[in-house]
């Protein structure tokens, strides 16, 4: 039987998993815009039927035809008004950011960081090492050969000058092996003062570069957000405006991929929609994760119909301002949300 706005006697609604908007277990949708569709296709006297698709795919259901509605945060904005309808908004959203907790995470990106920006630096100073110590353990054995210190063969001699370096370097001790002529002593002791020099400002290197790393591992706000690698999901506004702010974009399907992404400490942080990184950081990661910074990138949500279904669009309007006008709107909002968290 057909109804007063539709042709159709059952709609096919597509739908894609973005918490806290819409949810599945098991067979059983949930979620703030589920609720708000069963309100309106129950004042409309809707029949409808839900079907699950990637959000990728969500705007193509309804454009080939197979799917009469769709509804999952879907952003409205002036490239989708071109191949699709929406109805007026149905939430105020925007962007925010979501890093790890100091105690969690950040030491795998500041590993990280350090390898990436600091390797020459460090490789320079190994290798600095290695020649001060092939040097001075040529010299040394060359001093000591006759005098019994180091065995008066090359090889293995040199060896033991090398290893002899090395402690004598870095202060641990001379070991096995004690030079004994005037010569040896004398590059002893510049093995000892260079080894300070050399070590001191090995260490001095390494902690400067574990600092900037710390630093630029550090992010307040999407504004630092630039050449950081930024987990979101893929196909979405968050990736537009991650590139127009120069990161580095880690495409994902789902977002609890980017969530596993950011604990694994694969990514520097997580952007996307405000109201699934405030759901689950309340509900699921508020020990391991934490949101920075202000919403950003305001945007607003809508029911996605077909270009042209102009009945079926301006009968969910009416009922959208009746919601909001009776207040059930305000009321949804809050079981979902709280009453301290629509976005500025």
């Amino acid at each position: 039987m057909k109804n007063s706005v539709t042709k159709k006697a059952v709609l096919t609604v597509a739908v894609s998993e973005i918490p806290p908007l819409v949810m599945k277990k098991g067979k059983n949708f949930s979620g703030f815009e589920i609720e708000l569709w069963g309100m309106i296709a129950r004042r409309l006297k809707l029949d409808f039927q839900y079907k699950k698709v990637g959000f990728s795919s969500i705007l193509e259901s309804v454009c080939d035809g197979k799917a009469d509605l769709a509804l999952a945060g879907i952003t409205i904005n002036k490239e989708r008004e071109e191949i699709i309808d929406f109805s007026h908004n149905t939430l105020e959203s925007g962007l925010l950011v979501l890093v790890s907790s100091d105690k969690n995470i950040n030491i795998f990106i500041t590993i990280r960081n350090l390898i990436k920006n600091g390797y020459k630096k460090i490789l320079e100073a190994i290798l600095g090492i290695a020649l001060f110590i092939g040097v001075f353990g040529n010299i040394i054995w060359l001093a000591e050969k006759n005098a019994g210190t180091f065995n008066s063969h090359y090889f293995p001699g040199i060896f033991e000058s090398f290893w002899w370096a090395i402690v004598t370097m870095s202060t641990v001790g001379y070991g096995d092996f004690v030079p004994q002529s005037w010569i040896g002593r004398i590059f002893s002791t510049v093995v000892i003062l260079g080894g300070y020099i050399i070590f001191g400002f090995f260490i001095a290197e390494t902690s400067s570069l574990i600092t900037m790393s710390k630093l630029q591992g550090n992010i307040s706000g999407h504004k630092d957000l630039a050449g950081k690698n930024v987990a979101t999901v893929e196909k979405t506004i968050s990736v537009e405006v991650l590139r127009k702010l120069n990161a580095k974009i880690v495409p994902v399907k789902r977002i609890e991929k980017a969530y596993e992404k950011l604990k694994a400490g694969l990514v520097d942080a997580v952007v996307f929609d405000a109201p699934s990184l405030l759901y689950f950081v309340r509900n699921a990661g508020m020990k391991e994760f934490e949101i920075v910074g202000d919403v950003f990138n305001p945007h607003v949500y809508g029911i996605v119909t077909k270009e042209g279904a102009t009945v079926l669009r301006e009968a969910i309007n009416r009922v959208l301002l009746e919601l909001r006008e009776s207040g059930k709107y305000d009321e949804l909002y809050v079981k979902w949300f709280g009453d301290n968290t629509k976005m500025e």
